[in-house]
This record gives C-alpha cells, sequence and structure tokens, in this order.
C-alpha cells in the first residue's frame, strides 16, 4: 500500500511539470504576472497604516484635558496638600497613548502633604460609566508632588507595578504635576476653589511618564502633544448626562495655559513635511458645526501638497456644489469662490465680488447668501398675486351681495 501511495505521488508530479511544459509561453507569462499581481497588492495590504513605527515619541492629549489637570493641581498645592486624578483615552496599534478625558479627585479622596488616595467608590462609579457609555478605558493617573521630585516616588512606581499587573496592562501612563517656582502655600481648612482667584493660581509643571513595560518598570520620560479646543469625549460626557461637571473638573476648563509648564513635542522637526496639513487656525471644524447637518457630512477638502490654499467644497440644495478657497497663510482670506457647472455665473461673480479678499468670513454666511440668491424670485411675486385675487375675488362678492339686497 505504502509503494502504491509513492508512485501515485511521484504520477502527480510528472503530470503537474508536463502540463506546465506543455502550456503556451504566454498563458505562463499571464499565470506569472497574475500571481505576482496578487503578490504586489498583499504586499501593499500589510503596509504600516502608522505615520511612524513607535509611540514613544509623544503622548497625545486635548488642551481641555491639560488645563483640568493642572488647575486642579494648582488649586490643591495651593492649600499645600496632594491630589490625584484618573487618565481615561486609547491606545493605537503602534502605542501611541491618546489622553481623552480626565477626572477629578472624588467627593472622599484622601489628601495629605506627602500622600493622596483617590475615593475609590467614585473610581469604580466614573471608570464604569467612562467605560460603558464612551468606550474608553483608564490609561493612566496624574499624582501632584509638593517636594521637589518631579519623577515618581520608589511607592508610586511600586503602585504602577500591582496596579497593572493586577489588570493585565501593558502600557501605563504616569503625569507627574508640581509647582513650577517651588512656592506652596501651608494647609489649609479651605476648599478647592473657595478664595482663590484666577491671579493667585501657581504655576504647574507637567512631567509625563509612558510606562512600556509597568511590571518591569520600564518608562521613558515623554514629552506631549496638546490638541486645541476641548476634548469630543468631555462634551459627550456633558451632553449626555454620562458625569456630573464635578466629576470631570469642568469648573478648571479655564486654567491658563500660560500658567502650564510640560515638554512639547515639536511636531515639525519631527515631521517636517506638513503641507497637506489643514492649518489649525482656520479653525474648519467649528465652521463645519454651524453648517445644517446635510452639508456636514457631504463636505469635500482639498489639502493638497503644493497647494497654496485649502479649498472646502460644500454641496448646495438639490445639486451643485460650491469651492471655496482659503490662503494657508493667517488670517486665511478668502481666495477664490466658484460655482460648478450649470450654475450661474453671474451669481459666482456676485459671490466672489462680495468675499474675495475677505477675512474672518464664517463657511455659514457664503453659504446662506449663496442659497438665498439661487432660490427662484418668483416665489414671492406669485404669493402677492394669489392674495390680489383672492382679495378681489372677496370684493366682487361684497359688492354683489348689497346689489341682491
Amino acid at each position: 500500500m505504502k509503494a502504491l501511495k509513492r508512485l501515485c505521488k511521484v504520477l502527480l508530479r510528472r503530470a503537474t511539470s508536463w502540463r506546465a511544459r506543455a502550456a503556451p509561453s504566454g498563458a505562463r507569462d499571464a499565470r506569472r504576472e497574475a500571481v505576482e499581481g496578487r503578490l504586489d497588492g498583499l504586499a501593499r495590504d500589510n503596509t504600516s497604516v502608522l505615520c511612524d513605527a513607535s509611540g514613544r515619541k509623544y503622548v497625545a492629549i486635548f488642551e481641555s484635558e491639560l488645563r483640568v489637570m493642572a488647575g486642579i493641581a494648582a488649586e490643591w498645592a495651593a492649600r499645600g496638600l496632594e491630589t490625584v486624578q484618573e487618565i481615561y483615552g486609547l491606545l493605537s496599534q503602534g502605542g501611541r497613548a491618546v489622553i481623552l478625558l480626565v477626572t477629578a479627585p472624588g467627593p472622599n479622596a484622601a489628601h495629605r502633604r506627602l500622600f493622596c488616595q483617590q475615593d475609590l467608590e467614585f473610581f469604580r462609579r466614573t471608570s464604569e460609566a467612562i467605560g460603558r457609555r464612551l468606550g474608553l478605558q483608564v490609561i493612566g493617573s496624574e499624582h501632584l508632588h509638593l517636594v521637589d521630585l518631579p519623577h515618581e516616588s520608589g511607592f508610586d512606581e511600586q503602585q504602577v507595578r500591582d496596579f497593572t499587573a493586577r489588570n493585565n496592562f501593558s502600557c501605563w501612563v504616569q503625569i507627574i504635576t508640581t509647582v513650577h517656582d517651588g512656592r506652596v502655600s501651608r494647609p489649609s481648612g479651605r476648599s478647592p476653589r473657595k478664595g482663590v482667584g484666577q491671579k493667585d493660581l501657581l504655576r504647574i509643571a507637567v512631567h509625563t511618564f509612558l510606562y512600556t513595560d509597568p511590571q518591569r518598570g520600564q518608562k521613558v520620560d515623554i514629552p506631549l502633544r496638546v490638541m486645541p479646543g476641548m476634548s469630543p469625549m468631555r462634551l459627550s460626557a456633558l451632553a449626555g448626562g454620562i458625569l456630573d461637571p464635578a466629576d470631570i473638573g469642568q469648573s478648571y476648563c479655564d486654567f491658563p495655559m500660560d500658567r502650564i509648564v510640560y515638554n512639547a513635542f515639536d511636531f515639525d522637526a519631527h515631521y517636517p513635511q506638513q503641507d497637506t496639513r489643514i492649518p489649525e487656525t482656520l479653525a474648519l471644524v467649528e465652521q463645519f458645526q454651524e453648517l445644517p447637518e446635510e452639508v456636514q457630512n457631504n463636505i469635500q477638502i482639498c489639502a493638497d501638497a503644493g497647494r497654496d490654499s485649502v479649498v472646502v467644497a460644500l454641496p448646495l440644495p438639490g445639486s451643485g456644489r460650491v469651492s471655496i478657497a482659503y490662503s494657508r497663510v493667517p488670517t486665511h482670506a478668502i481666495e477664490s469662490i466658484s460655482l460648478g457647472d450649470g450654475e450661474n455665473r453671474d451669481t459666482e461673480a456676485e459671490l466672489s465680488a462680495l468675499f474675495v479678499g475677505q477675512r474672518g468670513v464664517a463657511l455659514r454666511q457664503i453659504y446662506e447668501t449663496l442659497v438665498a440668491k439661487r432660490r427662484p424670485a418668483t416665489h414671492g411675486v406669485c404669493r402677492l398675486e394669489s392674495g390680489d385675487a383672492a382679495s378681489g375675488t372677496r370684493q366682487e362678492q361684497g359688492h354683489a351681495e348689497p346689489g341682491e339686497a
């Protein structure tokens, strides 16, 4: 039986080899090209989609969360007591940590001059709500040091090892805040936000560490990449009533950025080819939110490399589009306005005369002006004629009745 199986394998190999030799050369070449094409496609599909292979270059955080973190630290430092905050966010496949929400210390948190501990019941409640409703997980914590210690103590490191081991975390962000100028008031019985004005707030230094292997204590001192504006997760938590504003320190969002000292990531130095970026000062996101929802869902943006302008194309009711070109240079003057094929060129000329060269004109204003100009001008006339006709009929009926009487 074994000899028969070996004979079948030999015959099968010979038959396969004979078919390959017998096939026309053109067919073999086509087959080879098809296989190479599939392999090339697989190679393209398997390429990395990350901007870099390592997440150790920076930790990303929204400006609102940095303000809250520093504001809470400043007010507890003014009382001469340590404090703690939890950090929630997401981790990329490349190990990039993105901080999307920061929670305040709970009402029963322990604050001492050389020690602090979060309110565990508060932590359980908020982390469960954030995880279920926002899809975020705790990825780190903040800890205020009143002494001149801009890094974790041995006790802090042990806490990180224990917590991450218990929850099987492979990455952790630890932020240590300190008073930048070293001036700390003595402990007092005042509650935070009472009797402490903006002018009295301390400058807060933020020191960020990324644990790449928490159980072994492997970490790197890492800069922050601060993204402007309010975190969308903070807005969602407030709009959906997921958490109380006090839970996420909403009253601290106004803490001045010039009172926060941190190691800022030099984005332009690491990623010099940024011609395709949309200037943050153009504030397109805020402008898009003012437009109708059906327009927001179909906006197109062109910011190709080599262009000196950013082009925004908006859909128009019914059909057609309007393209607005903004200068990349602040204050982003409007360079041109063009309508699609089939649109009235007189309308295009009128819009250009109104807005080209202007600065600070909202997209909503351009859109509403164009919609008004495209609206048929006969609607008002029709209503007037209809009203006159009805009035005339009533008058005729009114004159007829006395005659009949």
